[in-house]
């Protein structure tokens, strides 16, 4: 397969020659015949894609970060429709059989899919090897395809501009019955959620019209004639149909750029948009602690600004400029904004009661440093087992590790817990914008605090904080 650029067609067998009319297609070309070249087949996937974008063009981010690509004759799907590994999408012969708008839902469809992570969740059910139900050798991929395709048809539809094509797709009406849609709406299913339920409802032989049996048995039908070159009726039931043992596993980073990216996408559409409809399946991604932490404490320490009458607004000297020359205007004074002076301090208290390793202390100061080298707060701090035992300021030209390290990362204490000293202590100090408290979460804890303070526990902690926002640091 030759290379290309993130989000073009690209050819998959380079022994066809690009312009030579090889993939059959619904209309007659100038040409004479009903067959176009790999080029135009190429230059045609990404025609539709861009009318894709101009209907909703907050789709361009989510489908340019898909590569797409046309099969060619001798591929073994070449007689789909149209299928994705989880990071590709490729279009067989089948795509250009449709009409044009019946093509934008086709492609929609399958880049859903990607954003979704759905081939990857998936390979996450199969290699779940602990006796669930329905999971691991039990699982079964056509019904797993058929719960994914009704979440993204559900999306994909709810267009006005894409129609259905004619190789057929399901739907929630089509699986799940009308008073289990009642009691739970289409909305509410995750692929998961629809999966599980729709494997018992294979297990009890049920379904609605067809059972669920029957219709996994006719998609099997389908993908099997497709790979055999038999096949009489296209078809994208088995989209997300990629081999399991070669699938690879689900990267969280990948996931939760993939959730960011829908995320922000959907949030400039209009309500009822194509990716407003997805966010509903989008996977849990765990946020690593450090994330965690970065947001919160630079949220409390970051500069912030206040009002001088000493200098005149940027929009003052504009309005200014506009009225030069215009001797009957006159721009009144709009006072400038200026950083507030005075630094902010960050109050780190490390329970010193003897639960708190060395590898997760090392950990957490460098997080502390990286914050510090961003918004240039001052540190202090403060060692603590059942008393206050060290007050610690660093200063401005050294780092946090430097000075830990000058102490061999030994802090006074030892002995039994109380937060209560160390969070009183912090809150005397001059400046101090945030308090972190680093600790295992076993001892008694302050009934109110005045200024921010997060919990950073490095164990799930028994009871709820009577203040203060707890980080469990799960990476320990």
């Amino acid at each position: 397969m030759t290379t290309a650029p993130t989000g073009k067609a690209v050819l998959i067998n380079p022994k066809w020659d690009k312009d030579t009319p090889c993939i059959p297609t619904r209309v007659l070309t100038p040409g004479g015949n009903n067959k176009i070249s790999i080029r135009q087949a190429e230059a045609y996937v990404d025609d539709i894609r861009h009318y894709c974008i101009t209907k909703s063009p907050h789709f361009a981010s989510v489908t340019a970060s898909v590569q797409h690509i046309v099969l060619t004759p001798g591929h073994s799907q070449f007689e789909t429709v149209a299928y994705t590994d989880g990071t590709s999408v490729f279009y067989g012969k089948g795509f250009f059989m449709e009409n044009a708008k019946a093509q934008a839902a086709i492609s929609i469809h399958e880049v859903l899919h990607v954003g979704l992570r759905h081939c990857q969740r998936g390979k996450k059910i199969y290699d779940d090897k602990g006796g669930r139900e329905f999971a691991g050798d039990q699982f079964d991929p056509y019904v797993w395809n058929l719960a994914v395709d009704a979440i993204v048809n559900m999306s994909t539809f709810s267009a006005s501009w894409v129609s259905e094509p004619s190789c057929g797709v399901y739907h929630f009406k089509d699986l799940v019955p009308e008073e289990d849609l009642k009691q739970w709406p289409a909305h509410t299913w995750s692929g998961e959620s629809l999966y599980f339920y729709l494997m018992q409802q294979k297990k009890s032989g049920k379904g609605k019209g067809k059972t669920i049996q029957e219709i996994v048995d006719s998609v099997a039908k389908a993908m099997a004639d497709i790979k055999n070159g038999t096949a009489s009726a296209k078809s994208i039931m088995g989209d997300v149909m990629a081999d399991l043992h070669n699938t690879l596993p689900e990267n969280e980073a990948d996931a939760r750029n993939w959730n960011a990216r829908i995320t922000r996408a959907a949030a400039g559409e209009r309500a009822g948009g194509i990716l407003r409809n997805a966010l509903h399946d989008l996977p849990e991604t765990p946020t690593p602690w450090e994330v965690h932490l970065r947001r919160m404490v630079t949220a409390s320490v970051m500069p912030t600004t206040e009002l001088t009458m000493y200098k005149p607004s940027r929009h003052m000297l504009s309005k200014t400029a506009y009225a030069n020359g215009k001797s009957n205007l006159r721009v009144p004074f709009d006072p400038g904004v200026i950083p507030k002076k005075g630094i902010k301090t960050i109050v780190v208290c490390v329970d010193t009661s003897g639960s708190i390793g060395d590898d997760m202390l090392k950990r957490f100061c460098a997080e502390i440093q990286q914050i510090r080298n961003k918004v240039g707060a001052r540190i202090v701090i403060i060692s603590c087992d059942a008393q206050v035992h060290q007050v610690i300021d660093i200063p401005r030209h050294k780092t946090l590790v430097q000075a830990m390290t000058e102490v061999d990362w030994q802090l006074k204490g030892g002995g039994g817990t109380d937060f209560r000293p160390a969070v009183a202590e912090a809150e005397k100090i001059a400046g101090v914008a945030c308090i972190v408290y680093l600790t295992d979460m076993m001892g008694p804890y302050p009934e109110k605090c005045t200024k921010p303070l997060i919990w950073a526990a490095t164990c799930e902690p028994s009871e709820k904080p009577r203040c203060g926002k707890v980080i469990f640091l799960r990476d320990v």
